[in-house]
C-alpha cells in the first residue's frame, strides 16, 4: 500500500485535491491511499519520521509561516 499525503497552507484546496486524488485511486484500482491531509507541516514531519509517508505533495511556498 502506497501511502500518500497532502500538505498546503490552504486547506480547502488540498482537500479538494485529496476528493478527486480519492476517485482517481479507486477508479484505477490503485494500491494507495490519502493517509494525511493537512496544513500543517509539523504533522508531515512527524509522520515521515514514523515511516508513514511514501508520496508527498507539498506546497513549496507556504504564506502562514508555519
Amino acid at each position: 500500500m502506497i501511502k500518500i499525503a497532502l500538505c498546503d497552507d490552504n486547506l480547502k484546496s488540498i482537500e479538494n485535491i485529496s476528493k478527486l486524488m480519492t476517485s482517481a485511486i479507486m477508479e484505477l484500482d490503485l494500491d494507495a491511499e490519502i493517509v494525511l491531509v493537512t496544513d500543517n507541516q509539523n504533522k508531515i514531519h512527524e509522520e515521515m519520521k514514523k515511516g508513514n509517508i511514501d508520496i508527498l505533495f507539498l506546497d513549496v511556498d507556504f504564506q502562514n509561516g508555519r
